[in-house]
């Protein structure tokens, strides 16, 4: 990707945080009282300007409020003068309207705005009274729940700010909607995408106005991610749209070069490096850090991967595609619920308990043969759970309850489901449910890490910033398998002491109690873990259960080092036997294929283009082979 294929053109907003001066935004702003943000303390997610935004050089709150009618006849005018010379460039691929956003406001348009929505929703003021157990009179009387530093009051009642945290997505959402229809009407056809993705997996997701999934879908053309690291946050942008769409990168920062070949693997269609600058930085000095071309972090052997990779990349394009076409049969449930459903403190957490599970899942699964994706609420609802062998819940608090028996029909129907603590405890607005009674399981004790180190706010790459925490306290024990033949695995974090009146009883905690119990339920099982584990041991049982569920691993890949187990390998369908295998250990590995016999005679590495007789991968390096 090159400058020239693709522009952010700040549409959402009418203007950037470099040039809002020249925008009909400006004057608005300084005009009318009620073009500014009310009741939001936090970063302004770049609509426009705040201290924060240009890296704390510059003291400034342009900080818009979007329900305002000058405004939005400000922003309607920047679209009408800005996108007819944007959209001229004959090398353009994809317009990003912006990214990095998040958007929340309390004005009087705001709460107005609030009110019709819970009365569109709820119906009546004593239902809306009888799920949040106030009782006000009218709508009228309902104030959306303030915020101080960037989260919830203490006390806030939750129900309440649920509803709340998804009427800013909705509003947001529809805004995003508003401005892609303004572009449309004067560029039918330049693809445009918007997004937010890095508020999906932080614990601010409930003050962003961020609805990725319903972005993703209505508002882009194409799917935008910003990263580079772990593969989690792309692979799930990636499984939030109801159709294939491209996933272009605009800001990928690689923090290691070896980056790039996984994303690429796991369905990254487009990259622009950051960066790459003719010169470096004289003002901004530290953003040379992240110039390839001059940063201290990276050597000339570095760089030189970097270039290789792209090279194969680029010549072993067919076989990337294979891979990325491939389809997956097991999926985590990435729960809305459970990122807005959360104690007021917890919206300003870098992790939450919910997404620290989420993570450790996907981490497991990574080095299991298997590609592994995630399903939504939106998407249960709709039926694709038929789709995958094996569903993953992890700590997924809050749970609606038709999702829940949307689960149970799908395990009756064949499915196999492992539900990690603490999850399926309570409906969307927070209220006690007795889910697990449905698997005979009642939680008689629980123990809780707990969280320390809180009040460091770090900013991250977006301006945005998040208060890093450290658990304490976990509970350490060894599950010992009640089944001979099976190894005992490690848990550390939530201990549940459970009572399993049906089911057989798979690993057990020291002293006998049950620790982690499988429950037939039609066609199917539901696997139930009262503790969670150790990366390695969520890696262990779901090896398990992936052979359970019947997930189609023709071969697997086995380190000889038995220490050096984050070994990442996928095999693709088609007319060809093609794998891919990705280093992630520090050091060098070699490795050992169990495939059935007479699966090949000969083993071709595509990126070294020569023939092999053994399978060692460098430390953090990729490699693509074909079997014939």
């Amino acid at each position: 990707d090159s400058p020239n294929q693709h522009i952010e053109s700040y549409t959402v907003g009418g203007g950037s945080r470099w040039n809002i001066e020249q925008s009909p935004v400006w004057e608005a702003f300084h005009k009318h009282d009620d073009a500014k943000r009310v009741g939001w303390d936090g970063w302004c997610g770049h609509l426009i300007r705040d201290i924060h935004s240009m890296g704390g050089s510059r003291i400034d709150n342009t900080v818009i409020c979007l329900e305002s009618p000058h405004i939005r006849e400000a922003i309607d005018q920047y679209i009408r003068i800005n996108i007819p010379r944007l959209h001229e460039n004959p090398q353009l691929l994809y317009d990003i309207m912006a990214y990095e956003l998040m958007y929340i406001c309390y004005c009087d348009r705001s709460q107005r705005m609030f009110r019709g929505w819970l009365a569109k929703k709820h119906g009546t003021v004593e239902q809306a009274n009888s799920i949040y157990g106030t009782a006000y009179k009218s709508f009228e009387e309902i104030t959306a729940p303030p915020v101080k530093n960037s989260r919830p009051l203490a006390g806030t009642n939750r129900a309440l700010w649920y509803d709340w945290a998804r009427f800013n997505q909705d509003r947001f959402t529809d805004h995003l909607l508003w401005v892609r229809s303004r572009i449309r009407q004067l560029s039918p056809h330049v693809p445009l995408a918007a997004g937010g993705s890095s508020s999906m997996l932080a614990g601010r997701t409930g003050t962003t106005g961020i609805d990725e999934e319903r972005i993703v879908n209505e508002a882009g053309d194409l799917i935008i991610h910003e990263g580079a690291g772990s593969t989690m946050g792309m692979d799930l942008q990636l499984a939030l749209s109801e159709t294939p769409k491209p996933l272009a990168d605009p800001e990928m920062s690689l923090r290691s070069v070896y980056d790039l070949l996984p994303h690429l693997l796991h369905g990254k269609s487009v990259m622009q490096f950051f960066h790459w600058p003719a010169q470096p930085q004289n003002e901004y000095f530290s953003m040379n850090g992240s110039s390839l071309a001059h940063s201290w972090r990276h050597s000339i052997q570095d760089i030189a991967e970097l270039i290789r990779a792209t090279l194969d990349a680029r010549r072993l394009a067919p076989e990337v595609e294979a891979f990325v076409e491939t389809p997956a049969e097991v999926a985590i449930l990435y729960s809305q619920t459970a990122t807005l459903q959360l104690p007021p403190e917890m919206l300003t957490w870098s992790t939450t308990p919910y997404l620290a599970e989420l993570r450790k899942a996907y981490d497991a699964g990574l080095y299991l043969d298997a590609k592994v994706t995630f399903v939504t609420e939106r998407q249960i609802r709709k039926g694709r759970l038929a789709r995958y062998k094996l569903v993953i819940v992890p700590a997924v608090r809050n749970l609606p309850a038709d999702v829940v028996e949307d689960l149970w029909r799908y395990a009756e129907a064949g499915g196999r489901i492992l539900v990690l603590p603490e999850s399926l405890l309570a409906d969307e607005y927070n209220r006690p449910r007795d889910y697990l009674a449905r698997l005979g399981i009642a939680i008689q004790r629980t123990l809780r890490p707990s969280a320390a180190g809180r009040g460091a706010m770090v900013q991250g790459y977006d301006q945005s910033f998040s208060e890093e925490m450290t658990i304490t306290g976990a509970a350490r024990a060894t599950l010992e398998p009640a089944a001979a033949g099976q190894s005992a695995i490690e848990s550390h974090g939530v201990r549940q002491e459970i009572r399993a009146s049906g089911g057989a009883i798979e690993f057990r905690y020291p002293g006998s109690g049950p620790a982690i119990v499988r429950v037939p339920m039609g066609r199917g099982a539901v696997w139930y873990s009262g503790a969670t584990l150790e990366s390695r041991g969520y890696a262990r049982l779901l090896d398990r259960l992936f052979g359970e569920a019947g997930v189609h691993r023709p071969v697997r890949v086995r380190s000889e080092t038995p220490d050096r187990w984050r070994i990442e390998a996928r095999f693709a369908a088609g007319p060809r036997k093609l794998l891919y295998v990705v280093n992630h250990e520090n050091a060098p590995v070699r490795l050992r294929l169990e495939a059935p016999e007479g699966w090949y005679t000969e083993i071709h590495d595509l990126r070294a283009r020569r023939e092999t007789t053994e399978l060692a991968v460098p430390a953090r390096q990729t490699a693509i082979y074909e079997f014939r």
